[in-house]
């Protein structure tokens, strides 16, 4: 049995590295919290839902990409070191 292959060998990659690991969702997610950014926020820089950046906030940190604080009611999520070497390492395009 023969499998062609779906694109060229010269063509660029359709998702970088970060995307392929964790997801399209979750990747734009990991860069949109720039090192720290509130539930608020993240949905903000994401143009969604607050609930959807909170599911996205909350596999971050599954993950140990991100952790989460909270002083009242806002809720503060923040890069770890893992978050940001992997970003370091998944340049947009990579």
């Amino acid at each position: 049995m023969a499998y062609r292959a779906a694109s060229s060998p010269t063509a660029p990659p359709e998702r970088d590295a970060l995307t392929v690991l964790v997801g399209r969702g979750r990747a734009r997610a990991l860069r949109a919290v720039q090192g720290s950014a509130t539930t608020t926020e993240l949905a903000r820089r994401l143009g969604v839902g607050k609930s959807t950046a909170s599911e996205h906030a909350a596999a971050l940190r599954a993950a140990s990409l991100v952790t989460t604080h909270r002083t009242g009611r806002t809720v503060r999520h923040t890069t770890t070191d893992l978050g940001h070497r992997l970003l370091a390492a998944t340049p947009v395009g990579s």
